[in-house]
């Protein structure tokens, strides 16, 4: 959901940094006629000064490219906070502020003694003095960078939700067809495969009904345990605050044994929303199993199932 570029670490910065810094002494070289010791020092000033803006620039350009927290649905507030953490988050955030701002104040100060030195010697010290202080600066921050640039892995992962658009969630023990009933109804194309948690992340279809776009989400597979993995957490968050209703998905060939599906799914209805019942792989069961699924309720042809959210949906409206 949010391409964001790679952070740089520290080190990254700094030799991007001091490139520009070079660059911006050779452009000048040739435009100086001064004596030589007053060209000398105007080099250095702009090279620092090159330097000072490319890291300002790196750095706050960071801010711009996270998603402003205060602007995220409820949803997706709760989600960067379970797998980031929202003051980490922050606080990350506000470090490189932090670091542009006191190497722009380093920068000042730096080139205000390097306009009155008086020997060469007295500016190479300078010159060492100044990127050994930005250096310090930005190794102070590393590991801050270093968190943003995990977070935003993570983040690139988010589900494209719509705001304000109907929501249905799939959701189920691991290996019962969510996915594949994603792809039934809405066309997608999610990882499938003959073994559990094959879903990791939470994957989103769509299908349009009178103009009017539905998106369902596949979450990942849940287990009937009160301790849940990330994997898990990510599907209950979406269960809990993103879905209008829900589906839950029985699988006749157990998998897992039918009381633990039950009592998943005893666990999903107490969230309170409204849950249609559907059963996956009714070509694998004989008429008498399927009699009974669908005197439970069970919606066992995906068309059928269809209806019924389009059926919610209206009531929704």
């Amino acid at each position: 959901m949010f391409a964001i570029p790679e952070v740089k670490s520290a080190d990254q910065l700094l030799d991007e940094a001091i490139k520009r810094g070079v660059k911006r002494v050779r452009e000048l070289r040739q435009q100086l006629r001064a004596e030589r010791g007053t060209k000398a020092k105007a080099l250095e000033r702009e090279r620092l000064g090159a330097i000072q803006q490319q890291l300002k620039k790196s750095l706050t350009a960071l801010s711009a490219r996270f998603p402003s927290i205060d602007q995220q649905d409820e949803f997706t507030t709760r989600l960067i906070d379970e797998l980031i953490g929202v003051d980490r988050l922050r606080k990350a955030l506000a470090s490189t502020w932090w670091a542009a701002e006191q190497v722009t104040a380093l920068t000042a100060t730096f080139k205000k003694r390097i306009g009155a030195t008086r020997t060469k010697e007295e500016l190479l010290t300078l010159k060492r003095a100044a990127l050994g202080r930005i250096a310090s600066v930005l190794k102070q921050i590393d590991t801050q960078l270093s968190f943003l640039d995990d977070a935003r892995k993570l983040l690139r992962d988010f589900p494209a939700l719509k705001k304000d658009t109907f929501t249905v969630a799939i959701a189920g023990f691991p290996n019962v067809g969510k996915s594949t009933l994603l792809r039934k109804l809405t066309q997608s194309t999610p990882t499938v495969a003959a073994y559990p948690f094959t879903t990791k992340k939470l994957n989103v279809g769509s299908f349009m009904h009178r103009h009017n776009r539905i998106q369902l989400i596949d979450t990942p597979g849940t287990l009937a345990r009160d301790k849940m993995n990330l994997i898990e957490r990510k599907a209950d968050l979406a269960l809990r605050y993103a879905a209008h209703i829900i589906v839950y998905v029985y699988d006749p060939t157990e998998p897992y044994a039918l009381e633990e599906q039950e009592r998943l799914a005893r666990r999903v209805k107490r969230l309170g929303k409204d849950v249609l019942l559907y059963m996956s792989k009714a070509d694998l069961i004989d008429a008498q199993t399927r009699r009974r699924f669908e005197q439970k309720g069970c919606c066992t042809d995906a068309h059928e199932l269809k209806k019924q959210i389009t059926d919610a949906f209206e009531e929704w409206l």
